[in-house]
């Protein structure tokens, strides 16, 4: 049974009496809270004079520890909370964090939701479902009620460490995450919106927001009225409710593997079945897509031409920076070596959520190394494609890969492929032995792979090679494969 807290004792003048402070009354939400259109009923509030009354069946307790672990907070609290805030006017708590530099400000008079009246429950079917990750906890009560007086979002759950917080998010589904960076950082959230907050600013904390892919860093206090503006635009344009491709992310953890042929082809491959499909080089630094597809290494839009736009992108400003390619896909190239290190995950992040809305499936090249560009593109995937050779080093490789991306919850997405097969010691059915799943595919050695690449073109999808990768592509878009 999940209970939440009322505060008990109010004074005349509508202020909390200073002798019954810290004293709570415990009510069980399952049995108490019978709010549907009326107001609770064991707060009996008189509008003229402000006073508040609790029913005299209810004892008093003192408070007891709260519970270690994720703070799920049901709809019931939810009105019982709006009602404190809007007519009792509880005073939120000042945050005990010592790196804080300036006092809470006054908080604001409770604002109506979009939809309705913030205690009537239904006015908050439009804001911003939010997890907090926070570990100080008095911070966490700080942020929670402002942002239910302010109506633009509702707290589902806190947490406390980034397990808490991995559990509240797989389980809840928000819209938003607010999270400590330092919470943040080692998790994936699949695409949702991340907003990180701390008490302080440093260099460390700012590098693991970037890490994370936040959207936006804000310093509590003093920054919330710019933290409750980003949660409100976090839902008003949600690009992952618009998004209609399907997402497949290619990755060689060796190189010389094959990724960069099986993503080109498969683009080729996906574009020939009659969809709409986009093909973004994510390797910033080695840029090979341009080369392998034959793409002018001059003249033409890359990533670059994307970021400053980012804050405002849309599907038209995408459109205008794809190469088209003779096979059918569009591709957005990676820009010119001197731009790389530009490319941040954050923008690239927003660059693939809009790229996602404008076509049918979206597939991504990914860097070999396991960087911050790399977990996005394995984090915002619907499949993953991890390309092998039949060697020693290349199986060695994607067993490194994998286990250092163990935090991005690849199971069930990753299928294998295996590229260049010949003759071997090591065979594909040595995969399901390694890695525990047969081979999506085998891609068969082909000399003419090699002359292909190195003039820019793409072997023509015919004949045995072409069968492999129309089998893949079928895979691939196949929304329960």
């Amino acid at each position: 049974m999940v209970q939440t807290t009322v505060a008990a004792g109010i004074s005349d003048n509508g202020e909390p009496d200073g002798e019954l402070d810290g004293e709570l009354l415990r009510l069980s939400c399952a049995e108490s809270v019978g709010v549907t259109g009326g107001t609770a009923p064991w707060l009996q509030n008189d509008h003229a004079t402000d006073k508040t009354t609790t029913t005299p069946s209810a004892p008093r307790v003192r408070p007891s520890r709260r519970a270690r672990g994720v703070q799920f907070i049901p709809e019931e609290a939810m009105v019982v909370r709006a009602y404190r805030a809007r007519y009792l006017r509880v005073s939120v708590p000042r945050c005990s964090v010592r790196s804080r530099s300036a006092p809470l400000p006054p908080a604001s008079s409770p604002s109506r939701c979009r939809g309705g009246a913030r205690s009537g429950g239904s006015g908050m079917e439009n804001a911003a479902r939010v997890v907090l990750g926070l570990e100080a906890h008095d911070v966490a009560e700080e942020v929670m009620h402002f942002l239910d007086r302010g109506g633009r979002a509702r707290v589902v759950a806190t947490a406390a460490d980034d397990r808490q917080l991995a559990e509240a998010v797989r389980q809840l589904d928000p819209d938003t995450v607010i999270a400590q960076p330092s919470l943040a950082a080692p998790l994936s959230f699949h695409g949702r919106a991340l907003i990180a907050l701390d008490t302080r600013e440093s260099v460390a904390s700012l590098r693991a927001a970037i890490a994370a892919g936040a959207r936006g860093f804000f310093l509590w206090p003093a920054e919330r009225e710019e933290l409750a503006r980003a949660v409100s635009e976090s839902v008003s344009v949600p690009l992952a409710a618009a998004r209609r491709a399907r997402v497949v992310a290619v990755h060689g953890a060796r190189g010389g593997a094959g990724a960069t042929f099986v993503a080109t082809h498969l683009a080729a491959a996906v574009a020939r079945r009659g969809a709409d499909c986009v093909l973004v080089d994510m390797d910033p630094v080695y840029g090979d897509v341009t080369a392998a597809i034959g793409a002018p290494a001059d003249g033409v839009h890359t990533i670059a031409d994307l970021l400053p736009l980012a804050a405002e992108l849309n599907v038209d400003h995408l459109r205008d920076a794809l190469w088209a390619h003779g096979a059918g896909f569009r591709a957005l190239l990676a820009p010119a070596p001197e731009e790389a290190a530009l490319v941040g995950g954050a923008e690239l992040r927003t660059v693939i959520e809009t790229a996602a809305t404008a076509c049918d499936a979206l597939v991504l090249h990914l860097p070999r190394a396991v960087c911050e560009l790399g977990r996005l593109g394995f984090d915002v995937a619907d499949r993953v494609l991890e390309v092998l050779a039949l060697d020693v080093l290349s199986f060695r490789a994607a067993t490194r890969a994998l286990e250092a991306l163990r935090t991005q919850e690849l199971a069930g997405r990753v299928g294998f492929v295996v590229n260049r097969a010949s003759r071997s010691e090591i065979t594909p059915a040595d995969v399901a032995r390694v890695f525990g799943t047969e081979p999506l595919a085998v891609v068969r050695s082909d000399h003419a792979v090699e002359r292909a690449q190195d003039h820019g073109r793409l072997l023509p999808l015919k004949g045995r090679v072409g069968r492999t990768f129309d089998r893949i592509a079928e895979a691939v878009l196949d929304a329960d494969g």
